[in-house]
This record gives C-alpha cells, structure tokens and sequence, in this order.
C-alpha cells in the first residue's frame, strides 16, 4: 500500500497500529522465553533437592546402623565384662576358702602329723633303750651259760643298732616339726594369702572394668543417637521445607498461567 494515496491524517494512525502490533509480539515472545527459563531452572532445583533428600535418607539409614552396632557392640563388651568379673569373684571365693581351709584344716593336720611322728619316734626309742638293758640285764644274769656268751654279742650289736636308727628317726622326725612349723606352714599361708590379695585386685579391677564397659557402651549409644536424631531433623526440616516451596510454586504457577491468559 502507498501512503501516498492516502491523507496524512490516515496515514500516521494506521503506522501507529502497525508498530503497537510488533511491540505486543515482541513482548509476548520475552515473557514466554522467560517463563520457559524459569521452570527449567526449577526443575535443575528439584533435581538437586531431590537428590540431597536422597543423601540425608541414606545417613539416616547408615546412622541406624550405627546405634545398632553400637548397642550390640555395648552389650557384647558389658557380657564378656560380666563373664570376667564372674570369673574374678570365682577365683577370690577359691582363694579365701583356700586360705581358711589351710588356717582350719591343713596346718592343724600337718602339725599333728609331725608330732606324731616324733612320738612314735621316742616311743620306739625308749623301747629300744629298754630292750637294750633288759638283754644285758639277762646276759649279765646267765652269763657264764655257754649258748648265752655265743648269742649276746649278736643279739645286743643288733638291739644297739634298732636303737641307732630309731634315735636317727626321731631326730629326723624332730627335724620335720621344726621345719613345717617354723618354715613350710609360714611359707604356704603367706602363698595362700598373696593369692587371696591377687584375687581381691583381679576382682576389684574386673568391677572397674566393668563399669568402663558399661559407661563406654552408653556413651558410644548416646553419641549414635544424637548423630541419628541430627540426620533425621535434617532430613524433616529438608522434607518440610520441600513441602512449602511446592505449595508455593504452585501457587505461582497458577498466578503465571492466569497472567497468560489475560494476555
């Protein structure tokens, strides 16, 4: 078309309309470009939101493992703690009733075997002594007997030599008191008491023992409780946070899509 058919007064409302209609085009187009950018770059958002909600569940889950070890873990070290104290406690009721047994049994019994051992020592001693003066008594008496005079040097060689050896054994016997008494007995209640004393340490450091299981295993439980209850909050407030953006895209969503339409 000529404008130059046209009057002037025409001509420059019909340019105005022609270059509003390019303008509304060109405006239309940007915004669509916009908005089309807009919900791609919500989307790459989701995405990594997504996968962060992903990450916190899997810590969530490891964290569950964790305080179920840590609670298998607090009650295998609280059982073998348990089983070693019962095992001291044990061993010290041994070693005590060992040692009263010795006190009450043992070293009245030992004595007494030693003493009677000395006794039947000088008793066959003083018989021996005996037998010796009522032979020579009896030699002495029918000593100018022929068969008397062949036998008594064998008789009483013999006799003295009984007495020898029973003054030998008593002296032995003697001996063996003397030592139980002053050195065995001593020496075998001081064993028993150093045991009972080891035992008494053994038990009081199962105990300690014991209670370091007890206190590390709750402090390992506490520590994987509050690192699961740390994860689980995150995860919530990750989750609750999710659940307002998208009401609130919604929301937009739906302000956009009015927008268009009235355009």
């Amino acid at each position: 078309m000529n404008p130059a058919r046209f009057p002037r007064w025409i001509a420059v409302p019909l340019a105005g309309l022609v270059l509003g209609q390019g303008l509304s085009s060109c405006v239309f187009t940007v915004r669509g470009h916009t908005a089309g950018g807009g919900r791609h770059a919500d989307g790459e958002e989701r995405e990594d939101e997504d996968l962060e909600r992903e990450q916190l569940r899997r810590q969530v889950e490891e964290a569950e493992l964790e305080l179920a070890l840590a609670r298998r873990q607090a009650e295998d070290q609280h059982t073998e703690a348990r089983g070693e104290l019962d095992q001291a406690r044990h061993g010290w009721e041994e070693a005590r009733l060992a040692l009263e047994h010795f006190q009450s049994s043992d070293k009245p019994r030992r004595i007494a075997g030693e003493e009677l051992g000395v006794e039947e020592a000088r008793f066959e001693l003083a018989n021996g002594r005996l037998e010796l003066e009522q032979l020579e008594s009896d030699y002495e008496r029918y000593g100018e007997e022929h068969y008397a005079q062949l036998t008594r040097e064998i008789v009483v060689s013999r006799t003295k030599a009984r007495l020898g050896f029973s003054e030998r054994r008593l002296a032995l016997a003697e001996g063996e008191l003397a030592a139980a008494v002053g050195h065995e007995l001593p020496l075998e209640r001081r064993a028993l008491e150093r045991a009972v004393e080891e035992a008494r340490i053994a038990l009081e450091l199962a105990q300690s023992a014991l209670e370091s299981a007890e206190l590390e295993g709750s402090l390992e439980i506490h520590r994987a409780e509050s690192a699961l209850e740390e994860v689980r909050h995150e995860l919530e407030a990750e989750e609750d946070c999710d659940c307002r953006v998208c009401a609130g895209d919604g929301g937009s969503s739906g302000d956009d899509d009015r927008e268009e339409d009235e355009d």
